[in-house]
């Protein structure tokens, strides 16, 4: 995958230029005048931080996420945070608000994330590293983390390549702490310590199902997919076309992306009654019965959240090419693009042309076809008037979609997370569901960037982020675990008890089968 495909994933985190830096902190002594230097000819992060009584941390990304953890790791006087975005004003930007106490403690700067040595010379400034970066680059941010011995935390999943560096960074004595987010993170530890306080019972895990989703909050799930972005659509219409793998009754399941995986949706039942969900498989599930040490479970399914009525939209969406990001048509407009997607003639006709879309969509409901079509004539995809670029049909739905569906101001978005496990007790002779549930808005004033005041996602993903690494700082989280997810109990209880003292919490239920 290239770096021009995630440029529009992201509205911050990597720069193509060098390093231009304001520093906002009172009589700041730049870490390039300080000696020693080490091996790379950086300064000493040990020299610096011991010259002034202060713990440098890097925070690579400036994007949606980035804020409720730099707010936080700020509540620690000690802490002094360099931001690292995609260009000076990026970084400004989101320390833009901070009260003037504050963002004397921080440093705003630019870095090319694809020149290792430039990256490397700044990662080793710092006691600490926290990459909100496309995950391509996790790689390389894990490699200047092991030259300079600094510890790391990321949000996202352990790739391959991730992984490949286990070794090396344990050799280091670093901890490259990942899956500290919402989704993957929190639903980690909620479901570990599930799964331990049925084990400690002398109890068995026979079915793990677990859904989550960031949505728009009810009010506000006011278009034909009852979706918004916080962020580009790229990402989410990329996942889409993934396929997914669980285990259901003992029985491996495989399906493809796209409307193949859009077909299996099936209505799931949150608890709330004024809401109404459905989920479909996200990724390779199978791996969790191992990782969550379940191995006696026949049922191991993680899901994606949308409010019902998503996926055969979206799937009528994904026959007609939309998920396609590879495929380019020559058209100057939407209308254009599509008479030579359905292969009507040049000068068809609206209806002809909605006709074709209708037979490539699969649709047979009638009331499922009406509002698929509304849906193409809201986008503006059977108009003239409206361009299409030069990008795949992928890059230029997400235009549309983009346009029509991002948060307008004072709107707000809600993330829900639910795990369901089906429980058996030998020695009691009893059988239970058990299920876990987390449910969050955003605080109101979260438009305004009011420090504090954030956007559900934002918050979830954000601040579990913040809390893992400050107690990597702290040694509550000890180096030389190389790299690693939260999945040890001590850490779990550590990083849960945090959360919930600062507002983020789940209600349990058990419910026992009676026969």
């Amino acid at each position: 995958m290239t770096l021009q495909q995630f440029f529009p994933l992201f509205r911050a985190g990597w720069a193509l230029r060098q390093p231009k830096r304001v520093f906002h902190f009172k009589n700041h002594v730049k870490l390039s005048t300080v000696s020693p230097v080490n091996a790379f000819g950086a300064p000493s992060r040990m020299s610096s931080t011991a010259k002034t009584n202060k713990v440098p941390i890097l925070v690579l990304g400036a994007g949606f996420v980035a804020r409720p953890c730099i707010e936080y790791l700020l509540r620690h006087p000690s802490n002094h945070i360099t931001v690292a975005a995609t260009n000076l004003e990026e970084a400004e930007r989101i320390l833009a608000k901070l009260p003037k106490d504050l963002k004397e403690r921080t440093t705003a700067t630019t870095v090319d994330a694809s020149n290792h040595s430039e990256l490397q010379s700044l990662v080793v400034e710092h006691e600490l590293a926290i990459s909100l970066i496309p995950y391509v680059f996790h790689p390389s941010v894990i490699k200047a983390c092991i030259a300079g011995k600094v510890n790391m935390v990321s949000t996202s999943y352990i790739s391959p390549k991730m992984s490949a560096l286990h070794d090396r960074a344990r050799e280091v004595g670093i901890t490259v702490l990942n899956e500290i987010g919402f989704d993957p993170g929190y639903d980690h530890l909620l479901a570990l310590r599930i799964v331990d306080q049925v084990h400690a019972r002398g109890g068995q895990v026979l079915g793990f199902e677990s859904y989550c989703g960031g949505l728009p909050a009810p009010e506000c799930s006011d278009n034909f997919l009852g979706y918004k972005f916080s962020w580009s659509a790229a990402g989410v219409l990329m996942a889409l076309g993934n396929g997914a793998r669980w285990l259901e009754d003992g029985n491996m399941k495989t399906i493809g992306g796209g409307a193949d995986l859009m077909n299996i949706a099936k209505e799931i039942d949150c608890g709330l009654k004024g809401m109404v969900f459905e989920g479909y498989p996200n990724r390779d599930s199978t791996g969790y019965r191992e990782r969550y040490g379940i191995p006696e479970a026949k049922t191991v399914i993680r899901g994606t959240l949308r409010y019902r009525g998503f996926s055969i939209l979206m799937g009528a969406y994904a026959r007609l090419g939309m998920l396609d990001g590879s495929t380019k048509i020559d058209a100057t407009n939407w209308l254009q693009a599509l008479r030579m997607l359905v292969g009507t003639t040049s000068d068809a006709s609206r209806e002809q042309v909605i006709e074709g879309c209708l037979r490539m969509s699969g649709l047979q409901d009638k009331q499922d076809q009406q509002r698929f079509i509304e849906s193409l004539d809201w986008l503006g995809m059977l108009s003239e008037a409206t361009p299409f670029g030069k990008g795949s049909l992928r890059d230029e739905f997400c235009v549309l979609l983009m346009r029509h569906m991002q948060y307008s101001p004072a709107e707000r978005d809600m993330t829900i997370l639910q795990h369901r496990f089906d429980v058996s007790y030998p020695k009691e002779d009893k059988r239970s569901v058990i299920t876990c549930r987390s449910l969050a808005f955003a605080h109101p004033d979260a438009h305004a960037k009011a420090p504090g005041a954030y956007m559900a996602m934002e918050k979830m993903v954000g601040l579990p982020c913040g809390i893992a690494a400050q107690m990597v700082l702290d040694g509550r989280i000890q180096s030389g675990l190389g790299v690693v997810a939260p999945l040890d109990k001590g850490m779990i209880d550590s990083l849960l008890d945090e959360l919930e003292k600062n507002g983020i919490i789940s209600k349990d239920e058990e419910r026992e089968i009676v026969d």
